[in-house]
């Protein structure tokens, strides 16, 4: 258990999921972590919660958001102004809960143009834009004072703090926030033991061609909260009594067995988003049918970034998706790139989440036959297309007698100064992580040239912090091309 108290305050929702876990720590500084929908209910149960641990509404110092749904946020801004407690979320959180794009007419409009083009019968769609046009009256907005980044921490006393994770998928800018002294993990909706947890499609700028592509951000953020150690799980619903690990294993295989049954029913020909979801789910379509949408898009994006099928425009201008042909899957681009200054992309998108591109740079490694670059997760291997070296140093730093490189994706690896070596225009690369080429970018360049004098005997040499030089060797350095 913490040694700062956390107690779960849960609070009543009109949604099928169920009551929302909200926690209270307390702290120096009183804090709630998520904050119910906007009720009359919500609001006297979580006043009858706070009094049961001898606080008032009044007391408490911060909000923390783990993400924007309405269940999670709605009632964020009255304790706000109830309290003058300041309200954290994820800077990619905070403009949408400042205003709920989703309740908005013209975000309305384009989730129900999307359902039904995706195959939704007018009436279908028409209830998923009343839905989303109700949860009006469950929320307010409410302006962020801290917009928090992957890796911030939330002090709770002087000498202990939680650390901040963004977790993508379920909601853009979705955070867990991790106690590493007694190992919880408190998930908000990206860990939920009873099977709810799901990456949620997000349509905010879907009329200007934009969709993240949630599943697929959800898997690759699974890979980072997968290497935390967590005794315990505090979830945002429901309760959690797995392993993390076993339940991620499980989600994995889930989405798997999913796959599978979506690309055999592609194989008896082209269907829509709503076919498909028909064919798999029956009746809990009619019920659930944008959760029910959410995952067999999610699950449709994976199989389309992995080359087994591909989507196209019938006649009557629906959205089908078919098996892709053996020709085609032979021929297909790598979806993954990381280009020269170490960015990287998917499907031509580019890839911001810290944590997705720590896990990426984390398993980037050479192929096994020798011939380009993969990035290994677990058991299985991704192709990636690298414009010149696998990895880019954008920092230098003395650390004793020695020098440290920061590289993109956050990895700290030490120099081996016998492996520098000056290409073409100049550009300087060295050997990190197993002998891969890293590839200085112009910051961490000019780190380096400061410590580095013309010597007559052998012409440029870097002088390290302890006195030794070491000659800078010339000619091509080994990269991707």
């Amino acid at each position: 258990m913490s040694r700062v108290p956390i107690h779960r305050i849960s609070l009543p929702t009109p949604f099928p999921v169920g009551a929302i876990h909200t926690y209270l720590i307390l702290g120096e500084r009183p804090t709630l972590v998520d904050a119910g929908v906007a009720s009359d209910a919500s609001w006297q149960a979580l006043l009858a919660g706070l009094a049961e641990h001898g606080l008032a509404i009044t007391d408490l110092e911060r909000v923390v958001l783990t993400h924007g749904h309405v269940d999670h946020y709605g009632q964020a801004a009255r304790i706000r102004g109830e309290s003058g407690a300041e309200v954290w979320a994820h800077a990619r959180t905070a403009p949408l809960v400042a205003s709920y794009p989703w309740s908005t007419p013209p975000v309305v409009a384009a989730n129900v143009d999307f359902f039904f083009q995706n195959g939704a019968p007018r009436d279908v769609a028409e209830r998923v834009g009343e839905f989303l046009a109700n949860a009006v009256d469950l929320q307010q907005g409410v302006t962020v004072d801290q917009a928090v980044e992957h890796g911030a921490e939330l002090p709770l006393t002087e000498d202990h703090a939680l650390t901040i994770f963004e977790v993508a998928g379920h909601y853009p800018g979705h955070i867990v926030l991790y106690d590493a002294e007694s190992r919880e993990l408190l998930g908000g909706d990206h860990l939920l033991d009873d099977g709810t947890t799901v990456p949620f499609l997000f349509l905010k700028d879907w009329d200007r061609g934009i969709r993240p592509r949630s599943l697929i951000l959800f898997l690759q953020s699974l890979e980072h909260v997968a290497r935390l150690d967590v005794e315990r799980v505090l979830p945002g619903h429901g309760s959690f009594e797995l392993s993390h690990r076993v339940w991620i294993e499980r989600i994995r295989k889930h989405h798997a067995r999913i796959q599978r049954r979506i690309r055999h029913h592609l194989e008896k020909g082209p269907a829509t988003v709503h076919e498909v979801a028909r064919r798999l789910y029956r009746g809990q379509l009619d019920v659930y049918t944008f959760l029910v949408f959410s995952e067999v898009v999610g699950n449709l994006d994976v199989l389309e970034r992995d080359g087994d099928v591909e989507s196209f425009l019938g006649d009557d201008g629906l959205t089908r998706y078919r098996v892709t042909s053996s020709e085609a899957r032979a021929t297909r681009v790598p979806m993954l790139r990381l280009d020269r200054d170490g960015r990287w992309s998917e499907g031509g998108e580019e890839i911001t989440h810290l944590g997705t591109i720590e896990v990426l740079t984390r398993g980037l490694t050479r192929a096994s036959d020798g011939e380009g670059y993969v990035v290994v997760s677990g058991a299985e291997q991704r192709a990636v297309e690298v414009e010149d070296a696998p990895h880019v140093v954008v920092r230098v730093e003395q650390v004793g007698d020695a020098l440290e490189l920061r590289l993109a994706g956050g990895l700290v690896e030490p120099l081996d100064p016998s492996t520098l070596r000056i290409g073409g225009e100049n550009v300087v690369y060295a050997r990190v992580r197993g002998g891969l080429m890293a590839r200085f970018a112009r910051a961490a360049y000019y780190q380096l040239v400061e410590r580095v004098v013309e010597d007559e005997a052998h012409g440029f040499v870097l002088v390290m912090p302890d006195g030794t030089r070491h000659p800078l060797g010339e000619g091509e350095a080994e990269t991707a091309t």
